[in-house]
């Protein structure tokens, strides 16, 4: 559909272009009354055509834009709080643009305000499915997709917890994944769908909001949100840690970080304690200001152990509940170092460079493996305890590994059984698989699944990287210096050539895009680094070759020669600190929620790198009055994925529980484990054997509150509400405001189509080429009919072509 997008307004651009025809055929009369055998009428209609094509070049038509997509929906989500706070009834009046005071006469249920500005209201629902594919979920402690007619028929909401930034997560995993696999993230332009969140806005999740709105905005999904209920009088500080359980290497440098909630306490100075065992050991000022900011402080341990942190914040002036100010971290420092593997079945440049990398970090043990022949594997182990390497092909043999890097030509080392045994090695063991060159040969179909991206058959070059906002804050980037991680990639060399990416799947996060093999600047970027979690591990995807040019720069580059070292060293410690095993443990224990209520049951899933144990093994739990109790775990299932020992605790005290396993002996596993194993050779102690003896124990941290923490405190926060909406790039929504929303994001679909799929006509060479003849053949026109005027006598008459021209004196 044709359309026009002038720089100029366009009423003035077309009078201007009339008063200039005017004037020339005005001129074009005159002269023709003063010079009649001088004015012709071809030069006046050669220089209107120019006039007119100069006009149209004026006002920017172009094809395509909205109607090019007109036939598909984009995707919107409709997010409704179903916690127990909902049937407070005390939404008479409110308003989610200003915390409104309490209502000492309520009258309205907050779920009954929420559904009649929603459910029952036919404007918005109308306008929304006009335009969007919607989906609709009921939200507690995480989001459930309901049609609008369950959510409407229920009258009394009764979930346990609040938690919002897990129900964003979810549901936006949801979305995309059944509506839109390709999600576009990181383009530039105004998203095309939306998120609409209507809640009291009392988080008490283990998830953090402002991450799930930024990650919602990424997958072009804007947050709006609409506040329902009274904000009480109230003022309270709350700290939440990220992490309440770390593990990091010796002399390892982290950060521990925390939230600071504030509700009800308007601008005022309050001081951030780190304590190290109780005592304070960095202190930060900051500005309280209602809702959420984060602190962090970068600490280090030189030895061995179990250490506990706390960040704790002042009490200020008039707060009602102190006892929420501090959070506990408990951090186990490991002396293991990273095992990885290396599998490669034509030798590259980017495997070596990084096989010479990785040796020189002193926190990795690496062992490479190459199929130079079908008949002649060449192994190179970097432990001396085991000299001899074999490909891993069972589970056990795979779980010695914290990371396994997979090369070229690598379908010679997978077969169907070596292939299962990944993915559970992956998925049950806490694995991390980095594909180095993108996709998997194509022998090794099978790992196809364990890929992050979708890929095309073809190699398409590739430019340099620009990182994604998910990049930009992922530590294999966190480069230092002056200059930041965005500019100093897009100084370094290109890479070679790319997999051609088809597709992102619906749980991946790219870190890096690069303009893929066209040059065509509108053309979408295609995704060159990307992870995604799989199980309890995480896989990788480099797609391009070319990356060990980072490590060979020319001498004008020389200040970025550490950037390719400092990726790849962080990449891994990054993969290995987030999985659920850590370098030297052979055992890791979960408990299915952070944070409990003294009527709750705490469950744990048990989990075992290696062999099985003959016998389960004992929990032992530190009470929070410093008592200790023991219990039995059994084999089993639990929470709906598989776990290799399971328990249950019923907890009798409010406060910080903790829960340790010991690592087996291997006196302990089981004797048809040991049967099946490859025995290794005599003059080669198992290493596996010897970290069972030194790693550290399982442990598990949580909490439990003496009641609900859903029915502690039911007040509002209207604020957390509107933070969430500006780090989502939405808008936090009063009840009028709710009705226009449809054509809001209507009005930001068109602006995106329109910048994304807009052609404009006469950006083309056949324009340029016909608007250079017509002036041309005016100004041609226009000096031949000058000279004829001039110099009649030196030119024959047509009407007379016998007749020869008179001669001219000399």
């Amino acid at each position: 559909m044709p359309h026009f997008d002038p720089p100029f307004a366009l009423l003035p651009t077309l009078t201007f272009a009339l008063l200039l025809a005017a004037a020339m055929t005005g001129l074009y009369m005159r002269w023709r009354r003063v010079r009649p055998d001088r004015a012709s009428l071809p030069p006046l209609l050669w220089r209107l055509t120019a006039l007119g094509l100069l006009t149209l070049i004026l006002l920017n038509p172009g094809v395509g834009g909205p109607s090019s997509q007109a036939r598909i929906k984009p995707p919107f989500i409709a997010l409704l709080d179903t916690s127990r706070s909902m049937t407070t009834d005390d939404a008479a009046n409110s308003d989610s643009s200003a915390a409104a005071t309490f209502n000492p006469a309520p009258k309205t249920t907050r779920w009954q305000a929420a559904r009649r500005a929603t459910l029952d209201n036919r404007t918005l629902r109308d306008g929304l499915e006009s335009r969007f594919q919607v989906r609709w979920f009921g939200f507690d402690a995480g989001a459930q997709a309901a049609t609008p007619d369950a959510l409407r028929q229920m009258r009394a909401p009764n979930g346990s917890q609040t938690g919002i930034g897990e129900a964003i997560t979810q549901a936006v995993a949801l979305t995309t994944n059944a509506s839109n696999p390709n999600p576009s993230a990181d383009k530039d332009g105004p998203p095309s769908g939306g998120l609409l969140l209507v809640s009291d806005g009392r988080d008490n999740g283990a998830g953090f909001p402002l991450d799930a709105a930024r990650l919602a905005r990424a997958r072009g999904l804007p947050v709006y949100t609409f506040c329902v209920g009274q904000a009480r009088p109230g003022r309270d500080l709350r700290v939440i840690a990220r992490r309440p359980q770390q593990f990091v290497a010796l002399g390892q440098t982290i950060e521990i970080g925390a939230e600071i909630r504030d509700t009800g306490i308007p601008r005022t100075p309050v001081r951030v304690d780190l304590l190290r065992e109780g005592r304070r050991v960095a202190s930060r000022q900051i500005v309280a200001a209602p809702g959420i900011q984060d602190v962090a402080f970068p600490v280090v341990e030189p030895r061995k152990g179990f250490f506990r942190y706390a960040i704790a914040c002042a009490v200020a002036s008039g707060e009602t509940d102190p006892a929420n100010n501090r959070a506990n971290v408990f951090l186990s420092v490991l002396d293991a170092r990273i095992r990885v593997l290396l599998l490669e079945g034509q030798p590259s440049w980017d495997a070596k460079f990084l096989a010479q990398t990785l040796r020189a970090d002193p926190t990795v043990t690496l062992d490479t493996i190459y199929q130079l022949t079908p008949a002649f594997p060449f192994a190179l182990s970097g432990s001396p305890d085991a000299p001899t390497l074999r490909v891993p092909r069972t589970l056990d043999e795979m779980a010695r590994y914290d990371v396994i890097l997979l090369g070229r030509g690598v379908g010679t080392f997978f077969d169907a059984e070596t292939t299962a045994n990944l993915k559970r090695w992956v998925s049950e063991r806490g694995g991390s698989l980095v594909f180095l060159r993108g996709r998997a040969d194509d022998s090794a179909t099978g790992l196809h699944e364990l890929e992050p991206l979708n890929f095309g058959p073809q190699e398409v070059e590739a430019t340099r990287l620009r990182l994604t906002e998910a990049g930009r804050s992922h530590p294999g980037f966190a480069l230092g210096g002056a200059a930041d991680a965005p500019t100093v990639v897009q100084k370094l060399p290109a890479l070679v050539s790319a997999t051609q990416v088809t597709g992102e799947k619906a749980f991946s996060v790219v870190l890096a895009r690069a303009q893929g093999g066209t040059s065509d600047a509108s053309a979408p970027e295609m995704a060159l680094l990307a992870y995604q979690r799989y199980g309890q591990g995480k896989t990788l995807a480099v797609v391009g070759q070319g990356l060990w040019r980072w490590a060979f720069l020319p001498p004008e580059l020389g200040q970025y020669s550490r950037v390719y070292a400092e990726f790849w060293t962080q990449t891994v410690r990054w993969l290995v600190s987030e999985s659920d095993f850590l370098p030297g443990q052979n055992l890791a224990l979960h408990t299915d929620r952070t944070s409990y209520s003294s009527k709750d049951t705490v469950n744990f899933l048990g989990y075992r790198r290696g062999p099985s144990a003959s016998v389960p093994p004992i929990i032992t739990l530190t009470l929070p009055d410093g008592g200790v109790e023991t219990l039995a775990s059994a084999p089993g299932a639990g929470a709906g994925r598989a776990a290799d020992f399971t328990a249950a605790y019923r907890p009798t005290q409010a406060g910080e529980y903790v829960a340790t396993v010991a690592p087996a002996e291997p006196s302990e596993l089981s004797a048809s484990s040991e049967a099946s194993k490859p025995s290794p050779p005599k003059a080669a102690p198992d290493p596996a054997s010897r970290s069972a003896r030194r790693a550290a124990p399982a442990l598990a941290v949580f909490t439990v509150f003496a009641g609900q923490e859903e029915d502690a405190n039911r007040a509002a926060d209207p604020a957390l509400m509107r933070q969430i909406a500006a780090t989502g790039g939405g808008q936090a929504l009063t009840r009028a405001e709710l009705d226009s929303l449809p054509e809001k994001l209507r009005a930001a679909e068109i602006l995106r189509t329109q910048r994304q799929e807009a052609r404009t006509l006469w950006d083309r060479g056949w324009a340029l080429a016909l608007l250079l003849g017509v002036l041309a053949a005016a100004w041609l026109y226009s000096v031949s009919f000058s000279r004829r005027a001039a110099f009649p006598d030196a030119f024959p008459d047509p009407a007379r072509p016998n007749e020869p021209p008179p001669l001219t004196r000399r």
